[in-house]
């Protein structure tokens, strides 16, 4: 994600609330994305899957005042 700075020029977003939805009907995580560079847009976390069969979503759906929207 990137946003426009004063000068006009695209600079990466940071942010310390942005999370991962890893969905099955049971267990149901949210886990909080952690900013990974000084100068990059580059969010990651680390988390052990469930030892279980089934069919897993990642989701990010993140909503700010001012923004557009990011839904993935």
């Amino acid at each position: 994600m990137h946003e426009l700075g004063c000068d006009g020029q695209w600079k990466p977003y940071i942010a310390k609330d942005i999370q991962l939805e890893f969905v099955m009907l049971d267990p149901y995580y949210i886990i909080n994305l952690e900013h990974t560079g000084k100068d990059s847009a580059t969010y990651s976390a680390k988390y052990k899957v469930p030892d279980r069969l089934g069919v897993y979503k990642f989701m990010i759906t993140y909503w700010r005042y001012g923004y557009t929207y990011l839904e993935d």
